[in-house]
């Protein structure tokens, strides 16, 4: 185990609850390195098992997880035919719950 203090960097946070970090607390998620001086931290959800790839948004209809790769996947939950009342409703709430993901990138 190598240790190391890296000294005056700017660290994004992506939290699934609270705002800013809290002392002594231990999150669970992923650090990345976008750039020079430059962290990205996201938590993610609390976790039942454990997960190779961290999950980071969990809807009706989909879930993010970023993978060690360090690219992003959104699956899709399966669904039973029978539910689907009106297609463009159901089309939308997909899109809605994408698009609520994806904002989790990019905050």
């Amino acid at each position: 185990m190598v240790n190391n203090t890296n000294l005056c960097v700017d660290l994004k946070t992506v939290m699934q609850n609270d705002a800013l970090l809290k002392r002594d607390k231990t999150y669970h998620g992923v650090l990345t390195r976008d750039a020079e001086d430059h962290f990205l931290f996201e938590e993610t959800l609390p976790a039942k098992s454990y997960h190779r790839n961290e999950k980071l948004y969990e809807g009706k209809y989909c879930s993010l997880v970023h993978k060690q790769s360090g690219k992003y996947q959104i699956h899709l939950k399966a669904m039973n035919a029978n539910d689907i009342k009106q297609v463009s409703t159901m089309a939308f709430n997909i899109y809605s719950e994408i698009d609520n993901a994806l904002k989790i990138i990019k905050k």
